[in-house]
């Protein structure tokens, strides 16, 4: 909220400032992931170039950096990128350990109050005690490795704080958004249903980071998971985290790589519902790290497989024709996918071309065509988007509104007004959908009714200066124009630059004069 602000101060409401402000974070935090790698890893070059350049131009992250609104997903990350590197500080410095504990933990702070997300930041921690820092060293199996975690009482108490302060803020951040998750218009799903998503998601994500086509914002299924292809992500899932473990020992990048990006995903993938879309791409932005450091150390390993021990010091050229044929493609791609992101309505017809069953899109559109002033054809997306999700509320308002402005025929008017009543039904604090419906029974010539519902909106929202003023409109409709006086000047009182109540009481006045 502080950046948008800022941005707000420097930029106004010029958007190339605030898009402006993304990409800078983002080639920030590309420059500070290339100094972990060099610093933290003690990763070469080449590897720190590959594993950044990975980072910066990989099409899952253009939702992150695109979308103004993203940026919580740029700072969290910024601040847990500094974590990282306070942290390793902490573990290499002899003097200074303590001030660098307190500055890890203060970044971390910084960073879960840019995201909860980054509640999982102890358990990254305790991977990097593993590798590259081995403070955790095993002989022995997983069991062995798990012993001595819990014999090493020092690595868990160091990651108390960080525990308590992630859970603190995550149980503040849900408390922030009671309301969304108690909204009539979430979907209340049964645990197995979650479970599936969760599956299913961190699966798709891992798809897409090799495939990265067909990436769009609003994701929703086709119509629902498919059984199948969540049990096939399930054994493909097992069977990665099975084989990390096995070669733990031998492939510590791979073990620490593959459980980053699992437990990175976890508080997002899908368990805990926080909006309508099953998929966000911009909730791999971190958790992707993890796989670009399992490529980075995991190619060398299969260049030595592929070519005989003696060329390798004088044939480099086939990992680097691979590596850069690798970065081209996801270059070509994100700029794809940036070409997407122009406004909001190319945004939405590329998430219908991708799934035209898409009631969440087909919404937007329809909304975003209707603030136009476009209502006909906001009219033709709002109704599929009816016809697939007949019970959400936003779509019966938008449904609602887009009739009443279009169509003056009693048939639409009284669907406008069922749906307008339906809504309110729902969610009575939705107090424009009930000046609307005030305004929409005008419209049919229902004053009485209308005038019912304006003084239910001036009652509930005394402070509302549009609902004095429409009330207003429809008191002198009913031949009572000194009650309409007093609205009207109700209205100014509150907005005094309300040009529209003030020109509606210089008519009113002019109608007194004889």
């Amino acid at each position: 909220m502080l950046s948008h602000m800022l941005d707000g101060q420097l930029f106004g409401l010029q958007p190339a400032g605030h898009h402006a402000g993304n990409l800078f974070l983002h080639l920030a935090n590309t420059g500070l992931l290339y100094v972990l790698i060099r610093r933290l890893f003690s990763g070469g070059r080449p590897t720190a170039f590959f594993v950044a350049a990975f980072f910066a131009i990989h099409p899952l992250h253009v939702e992150s950096v695109a979308w103004v609104s993203s940026r919580k997903d740029l700072l969290s990350g910024f601040f847990f990128l500094l974590t990282l590197l306070a942290y390793e500080r902490f573990n290499r410095s002899k003097e200074l350990r303590r001030r660098w504990y307190l500055i890890t933990l203060g970044l971390t702070l910084a960073g879960l109050f840019s995201k909860a997300m980054l509640v999982t930041i102890p358990g990254v921690l305790l991977l990097l005690d593993i590798w590259p820092l081995e403070r955790l060293k095993s002989e022995g199996g997983a069991r062995d490795l798990v012993w001595r975690t819990l014999k090493d009482l020092r690595l868990w108490v160091e990651k108390l704080p960080f525990i308590g302060a992630g859970l603190a803020i995550s149980a503040l951040a849900l408390f922030m958004r009671r309301e969304r998750l108690n909204s009539p218009e979430r979907d209340l799903l049964s645990f197995g249903e979650r479970w599936l998503r969760a599956v299913d998601g961190s699966g798709m994500y891992l798809a897409k980071t090799v495939w990265p086509f067909d990436l769009t914002v609003a994701y929703k299924y086709f119509p629902a998971v498919s059984v199948l292809r969540a049990t096939i992500f399930l054994v493909l899932l097992a069977a990665i985290s099975l084989a990390a473990i096995a070669v733990r020992k031998r492939y510590p990048s791979f073990f620490v790589g593959w459980f980053w990006y699992l437990g990175m995903l976890a508080p997002v993938a899908g368990l805990m519902q926080t909006g309508p879309q099953e998929l966000a791409y911009r909730y791999t932005y971190l958790p992707l790290i993890g796989i670009s450091l399992i490529i980075a150390w995991g190619l060398p390993v299969l260049y030595r497989w592929i070519l005989p021990a003696q060329a390798q010091h004088f044939k480099p050229w086939p990992a680097i024709l691979a590596i850069s044929l690798l970065l081209g493609w996801w270059t070509f791609t994100c700029r794809a996918c940036v070409g997407v992101w122009r406004n909001e309505e190319t945004l939405l017809r590329h998430a219908l071309r991708i799934n035209p069953s898409n009631w969440l899109a087909l919404n937007n559109l329809g909304y975003e065509l209707l603030r136009r002033g476009q209502s006909e054809p906001a009219l033709k997306y709002l109704n599929q988007a009816f016809a697939l999700s007949p019970n959400k509320i936003n779509i019966k308002s938008n449904l609602a509104q887009a009739l009443s402005r279009e169509f003056s025929d009693s048939e639409s008017l009284k669907r406008a007004i069922t749906l307008f009543s339906e809504v309110l039904a729902s969610d009575p604090n939705r107090e424009q959908d009930r000046i609307n419906l005030g305004i929409t029974l005008a419209k049919a010539g229902r004053n009485k009714e209308s005038l019912q519902v304006f003084a239910e909106v001036v009652r509930r929202d005394p402070e509302q200066p549009k609902g004095h003023y429409n009330y207003a409109q429809v008191l002198l409709t009913a031949g009572r124009p000194h009650e309409a006086r007093k609205e009207l000047e109700s209205a100014l009182r509150l907005d005094p630059g309300y040009q529209l109540a003030r020109d509606f009481l210089a008519r009113l006045e002019n109608l007194r004069q004889p």
